[in-house]
């Protein structure tokens, strides 16, 4: 097939009108690159850490995966609320001084130990803590008691309970300093304020009236371990 006719090309320079566009669309541009990093900058000054990490990561995706203003807005509220929920899930683990760190996932239930798990799943939603009721744990030296109470305490922080774990001498001595410096009052208030109560090594100490004050103005739950005979 023949084609008729000479190719032309033709060279012309944009015109103003062109110029002028390609301008705007480029300060347009730079504009909105200015204002993510001020939103950032202003995020991080009022401390939203999820939002600030969750900003960051939306502003990395391609144009044409970027979420809508209405699923953008959710995901940064998400993302602050999980933050700060673990922050106070960690800070609950801190407070609570654990003995060991266990999980209701990491028990074993061999015939041996005659741990139950259809017991401790059901003692895994915490709705002991609700009913305010106690939890009493016995064995044989060495058979894990602390071990399974640290469980049971790991997964009620982890629902947002605040917990405390006592080895009993421990808390006799706690008392007997409080009451030496004056700060037993004090000391009652910080017991109080926790929902679920530890106490290892359970009656092998003598309690005095202040240990039994202390134990009883508690009206929350309990988990005691008290080492049996056999």
């Amino acid at each position: 097939m023949r084609m008729s006719g000479a190719l032309k090309i033709i060279s012309k320079p944009y015109s103003q009108n062109a110029a002028r566009k390609f301008k705007i669309i480029f300060l347009t541009k730079t504009k909105t690159s200015m204002n993510t990093a001020s939103n950032l900058e202003q995020i991080n000054e009022l401390r939203l850490w999820g939002m600030a990490r969750s900003y960051e990561a939306v502003l990395q995706l391609p144009v044409h995966q970027l979420p809508t203003t209405h699923e953008i807005v959710a995901q940064l509220a998400q993302a602050e609320h999980l933050h700060r929920k673990d922050l106070r899930t960690q800070a609950f683990l801190r407070n609570a001084r654990f003995r060991y760190k266990a999980s209701v996932e990491e028990l074993h239930y061999s015939a041996k130990r005659n741990l139950d798990k259809g017991q401790m799943l059901a003692l895994a939603d915490c709705g002991y803590i609700q009913r305010s009721e106690n939890i009493v744990i016995t064995g044989a030296t060495g058979c894990g008691k602390s071990f399974v109470a640290a469980a049971l305490g790991n997964q009620a922080c982890l629902l947002g309970y605040k917990v405390r774990y006592f080895n009993m001498n421990k808390l006799a001595q706690t008392i007997f300093r409080a009451k030496a410096d004056g700060s037993f009052a004090r000391e009652l208030l910080r017991m109080e304020k926790q929902q679920l109560l530890i106490l290892d090594d359970f009656g092998i100490c003598p309690m005095d009236n202040e240990m039994k004050l202390a134990l009883c103005l508690h009206t929350a739950s309990f988990i005691a371990s008290i080492t049996s005979k056999s």
